[in-house]
């Protein structure tokens, strides 16, 4: 049968337009990731004294590049950009900071990876939803050489790109409003506020929970009815609301954690003792 070249040809286009359709669609898909170091929003650059930091962060960037699902942003052009907009960034990133860059790079993930002040180290990770504030990810780095600290950036990337895949319907989120010492002694609010900050860090490396930092639920609380968006407004009305209480015991030392929503209904209670004020208490309430 002889075959008519005109129809063969508009069969080959559309053929070749699906496929390409179907590649932009796939590419529209990826979550686009930005990796920084304390050096690159310091404004440095990497240099022999910050060679292994440096390293670590290019791994991990290799093997996540590795996957289609994923576009990681070159780390040069995020340097240009925050140079460009002057924007001041030294310490740890916060969820504000997170919004701001994520939304000048328009990305979906932003990647902190904190660096020693001499660059010579990595020290731990956090992960923000840069859209949300939301952190899903926060990790201290394994010390026991280079392939261990690139895993463990690899791993907290791969656990936030599932949280956020999730959505809000499987992703519980909560933000710890107080902190309060009940009986103990007054030396005892720093500790009760560390212990606090510990639970959140333990929080969010849980496969479910992504957490409002009390910046950012603040924020959210006060600007609800004037400048906050819908989905600020969904993102506080889905959040579960923590307050921790540390008090004496029997034991020793108790800790208490009630957990409201937004219109102030308790939905949960755990509470743990512990002979001390330590991590045990901690333990023993993620569990």
């Amino acid at each position: 049968m002889t075959q008519q070249p005109g129809r063969m040809s508009v069969c080959r286009v559309a053929s070749v337009l699906l496929a390409l359709s179907l590649m932009a669609s796939m590419a529209s898909a990826a979550t686009r990731i930005a990796i920084v170091g304390s050096r690159d929003l310091a404004g440095g650059k990497p240099g022999a004294d910050a060679h292994h930091a440096d390293s670590i962060i290019a791994l991990a960037e290799a093997q996540l590049s590795a996957r289609g699902e994923l576009e990681i942003l070159d780390r040069q052009r995020i340097r240009e950009v925050i140079q460009e907009q002057k924007l001041s960034l030294t310490g740890l990133i916060d969820a504000k900071q997170a919004i701001q860059v994520g939304q000048l790079l328009s990305v979906d993930l932003f990647v902190f990876v904190e660096q020693s002040e001499d660059g010579k180290a990595v020290l731990g990770s956090l992960i923000y939803d840069a859209s949300t504030g939301l952190r899903l990810w926060d990790a201290a780095l394994s010390s026991d050489g280079i392939d261990a600290a690139v895993d463990g950036v690899v791993q907290g990337v791969e656990a936030a790109v599932r949280k956020r895949d999730a959505g809000p319907g499987k992703l519980r989120m909560m933000g710890i409003v107080g902190v309060r010492n009940a009986d103990l002694p007054r030396s005892a609010d720093s500790v009760c506020e560390s212990l606090s900050l510990l639970l959140e860090r333990e929080l969010a490396r849980s496969g479910a929970i992504g957490i409002l930092e009390r910046q950012r639920l603040s924020w959210l609380q006060q600007e609800q009815k004037l400048t906050a968006t819908e989905a600020d407004r969904q993102l506080l009305s889905a959040a579960l609301l923590v307050d921790i209480e540390f008090a004496r015991s029997d034991a020793g030392v108790q800790a208490t954690l009630i957990a409201t929503n937004s219109a102030g209904q308790a939905q949960w209670k755990a509470t743990a003792q512990s002979k001390n004020l330590d991590a045990m208490l901690l333990t023993q309430l993620v569990e």
